[in-house]
């Protein structure tokens, strides 16, 4: 089956702070790394609800005092399950038949919490381009990660989020829309580098106030 309607609910499933962004810890930037993965998180989003074609944000999060935060935006949010801390794959397919339940007419995207210079136009423009697709991805900008799935099919579908997870989504038969998506919905944060390169290419407002 696939979804006919152009609706879309995102899903942003953002890791327990203790864990996320771990990679970061050697940047320079006078600023923690829990710091810098609730903001992008944040930032996320912020700009997923400001996109016309999505109903409805839900963040899965262990995290009290962001969950809060991110209600205040307009976000759904949906408690991590103790159980599935640092599977985030089981996490996700947990999340998708959430969301089915309330929405078993909408298309899913799921959008990684770390893509902080995304732009709202950047996001419609790709779910348009997406909606005649029944499940896909979005390569990160190294070409090996995956920075975003769009899932159409009506029902959940197990993500291979993990070392090599555009090739592992490609085995899946998910499709590869990387070529409907720009730069700032590649460009995930992992490194110094990737933080730094973010910056200049401009950052969303949460991050952008810790970094200046």
């Amino acid at each position: 089956m696939l979804i006919i309607t152009r609706d879309w609910m995102v899903i942003v499933p953002i890791k327990p702070p203790q864990i996320a962004k771990s990679r970061l810890e050697s940047t320079k930037r006078r600023v923690t790394t829990a710091e810098l993965a609730r903001a992008f998180a944040k930032d996320v989003v912020a700009v997923a609800t400001q996109v016309a074609s999505v109903v409805g944000v839900v963040a899965v999060t262990s995290d009290s005092s962001l969950a809060r935060e991110l209600r205040s935006s307009g976000a759904t949010v949906l408690a991590e399950p103790v159980r599935l801390t640092g599977d985030l794959n089981a996490v996700l397919e947990f999340a998708q038949a959430e969301v089915l339940v309330q929405h078993p007419n909408c298309g899913i995207a799921i959008v990684t919490a770390d893509l902080a210079t995304i732009q709202p136009q950047s996001l419609a423009n790709l779910l348009d381009s997406a909606s005649r697709s029944k499940i896909g991805y979005v390569a990160d900008h190294r070409g090996s990660g995956t920075s975003l799935l769009l899932n159409r099919s009506g029902h959940s579908v197990t993500p291979a989020f993990g070392l090599e997870s555009a090739s592992a989504h490609r085995a899946r038969d998910f499709g590869d829309l990387t070529e409907f998506a720009d730069d700032s919905l590649r460009l995930d944060i992992d490194t110094p580098d990737d933080l730094e390169r973010a910056i200049a290419v401009g950052l969303g407002p949460a991050a952008r106030r810790l970094v200046t």
